[in-house]
């Protein structure tokens, strides 16, 4: 474990230095590791930068740290494409590096969930990013990100997150864009997506993809007046074939009644299907995309929050919730790994997870305690690191920094 994290720590420090540049001048009175503080701080806390700073000047005595405007004014210059690649790259390398540990085991061919989220937004309606929503908690409108998932028992993990607009949000394109991405870490066994991808250009995207899916089927008038005919059935399926304008796509209708819920689902699939036990199969495969929404809750759990129009700062926000998310995950597969615990099990909570790395961001981590030796075992860094596995994620995020900070003062003598 020791060696593990070590090599880990160091491959973190690399791809942090490697692909994220806030342009921060050399003699600038404040540099990328404090802007990230701020950002961090704002995240764990689930509240607004201005509040952070605040919090840190007044309860924890931190005098010199960036005001608010210092912080958002170094994230608004940022080039939005080059930014969010630099991000992407970021999450990438922590799948690729826990795969580089067999952090997942040898499977190889997984699940993968589809979703869209949607982040509330009460300001100005002219804003050109936002998108309509169904009315939830005072508002219509939102800010929407699409996200693909790992969501086997023992692999959990976002393999990619994309922003939407209003001008991004054709969904065939959104699940081909997802779905190339994930191709390339994973071999995807089958795609599970909720009901708002259900239509014929989505169904021709992943035929030509030539992947197995499952999602529920809008109950428009047609499937309305199948399950009419069929009032007598509880579990059955037909070939159904869905036209839009020239267009059209067939697949197999699966219907499965619910005891409990009193009610009739309705899935489109392509799996094949010969006995009703098929249909009881697809419909408790479907269950594992619970394993989404319980990711949709972790990274709210990690967003900080603003009111800003600025939707460079917005999209940088939510990309540091799915960071944190995934190194929350990868902290535990490390964790369960050392412990001789399933994989997949959660013992590093979000709400420990939270404390450390307040603690962390509370202390200045300086170079006696980088440098120190992981191999001793009294030493600070081991009883920091080893002992508590969490603070990787920490690091990922702040102590590369410091390395850029060392090679650009290395370079300049």
């Amino acid at each position: 474990m020791n060696n593990l994290v070590g090599i880990l720590l160091k491959d973190t420090f690399r791809e942090l230095d490697r692909h994220i540049d806030l342009k921060i001048g050399i003699n600038s009175r404040y540099h990328q590791e404090d802007i990230f503080n701020l950002i961090l701080t704002a995240s764990i806390n689930t509240t607004s930068i201005e509040s952070s700073v605040i919090e840190l000047k007044t309860v924890k005595n931190k005098i010199d740290i960036p005001s608010a405007d210092t912080v958002f004014y170094h994230i608004e210059r940022q080039n939005l494409k080059e930014l969010r690649y630099q991000l992407e790259q970021v999450v990438n390398s922590s799948y690729q590096m826990a795969e580089k540990r067999r952090l997942f085991g040898s499977i190889k061919c997984v699940a993968v969930a589809i979703d869209i989220h949607e982040i509330p937004y009460y300001g100005e309606v002219n804003n050109p990013f936002i998108m309509g929503c169904k009315h939830k908690n005072g508002t219509s409108y939102c800010y929407k990100y699409a996200t693909i998932d790992i969501v086997e028992k023992n692999q959990r993990f976002t393999l990619k997150a994309i922003p939407l607009t209003p001008l991004s949000n054709n969904n065939a394109t959104i699940v081909t864009d997802l779905l190339q991405h994930a191709m390339k870490y994973v071999h995807v066994k089958y795609v599970l997506l909720d009901r708002g991808f259900f239509s014929v250009d989505v169904i021709k995207a992943l035929e030509s993809l030539k992947l197995k899916y499952i999602m529920p089927a809008v109950k428009n008038d047609t499937i309305k007046q199948i399950l009419k005919d069929n009032s007598n059935e509880t579990t059955y399926f037909l070939k159904y074939t869905m036209r839009s304008g020239k267009k059209n796509a067939t697949f197999n209708l699966m219907v499965k009644y619910d005891e409990k819920d009193k009610e009739y689902y309705t899935f489109a699939t392509n799996f094949e299907i010969v006995y009703k036990d098929d249909i009881k199969s697809i419909a408790e495969m479907y269950r594992k995309r619970w394993g989404i929404e319980t990711g949709y809750r972790v990274k709210k759990d990690f967003l900080a929050i603003t009111t800003t129009e600025c939707y460079v700062i917005r999209v940088l926000y939510f990309m540091v919730s799915v960071i944190l998310y995934n190194f929350w995950l990868l902290c535990n597969l490390i964790y369960c790994r050392e412990h001789g615990i399933e994989l997949g099990t959660q013992k590093i909570t979000t709400r420990i997870m939270k404390l450390y790395i307040g603690i962390y961001l509370s202390d200045i981590i300086n170079k006696e305690l980088i440098a120190d030796s992981t191999g001793n075992q009294n030493s600070v860094s081991y009883r920091f690191f080893i002992k508590n596995p969490i603070n990787i994620a920490l690091l990922f995020l702040n102590q590369a920094v410091f390395f850029r900070k060392e090679s650009q003062t290395a370079n300049l003598q």
